[in-house]
Order: C-alpha cells, then structure tokens, then sequence
C-alpha cells in the first residue's frame, strides 16, 4: 500500500537519507528530522501513519520523543512507532516503548519496506500479532 505517510526520526545523516530515499522511492510521502524535538516540531503540523524512530539520539533521545508523544492528543499520540535501533535487547525496549515493532540495524531494505506496509495506519488495530507488540519473525 504505497502513500503512506512516514517520519524518519533518526541522528546518522546517511542512514536518515537512506530511508528517506528508499520510502520516497516506494511512492510514501516522507518527512524527517534528526532527532526527537525535530520530530514533535514535525507532529505538531503533519501527520503521519507511522514514525521510524532511533533510540540513541543526541538531545531529546528515542524513549523521550516516544513518551511526550504519548502524551500528545490523538491521533498524534496513536500513530504506531517502529524503533529502529542496533540495542539487542528488543523485547525489553519494544515492550518499554509500546512500539508496533522493531527493525534492528543494520537491517534489510525489503524487510523495512514489507514492515512500512503492513503496519496499519494511524488509529487502526495492529494487524498479524494479534496486538501483540512484539516484533514478527524477520523483523528482529
């Protein structure tokens, strides 16, 4: 399902440009910033259906950008996040973070595209896990 809207929240420029690139490729309609207060900047006048989010970002890191969105009014605070990150303790950090899911780097480009669009949009129930806020096999 191409023309989703995705926010790439990640501090590596390489990487950030990567997947920008990679989604705007795929038809999706990418906003990004380097960190977590870039990225409430970002919510408080677009809206996504889903943010690629790193954890360990200078300033306002991945947990807090994760916790004062929660706090956000819906639907900002209902959009599903995918942590990707290169902790290798993933159920710990998904199950903290109540992420969708989890891409562990370095991670492979058709795996990231699949997870982009099989997430549900914003406000949908999760699919596949029944809910479930661990990742799928293939995604870790």
């Amino acid at each position: 399902m191409p023309d989703r809207r995705v926010l790439v929240v990640e501090d590596d420029n390489d990487l950030r440009r990567f997947l920008v690139d990679a989604l705007v490729d795929e038809g999706h309609d990418v906003r990004e910033a380097a960190g977590g207060a870039d990225a409430l900047a970002i919510l408080a006048s677009w809206m996504p259906d889903l943010i690629l989010l790193d954890i360990s970002m200078p300033g306002m890191d991945g947990r807090t950008f994760r916790a004062r969105q929660l706090r956000l009014p819906p639907p900002a605070s209902q959009v599903p996040v995918v942590v990707v990150t290169g902790v290798h303790h993933y159920a710990d950090l998904v199950a903290e973070l109540g992420a969708a899911a989890l891409l562990r780097k370095p991670f492979d480009l058709d795996a990231l595209l699949a997870l982009v669009e099989e997430l549900p949009a914003t406000g949908q129930a999760p699919t596949g896990a029944e809910g479930s806020h661990l990742p799928k096999p293939g995604w870790a």
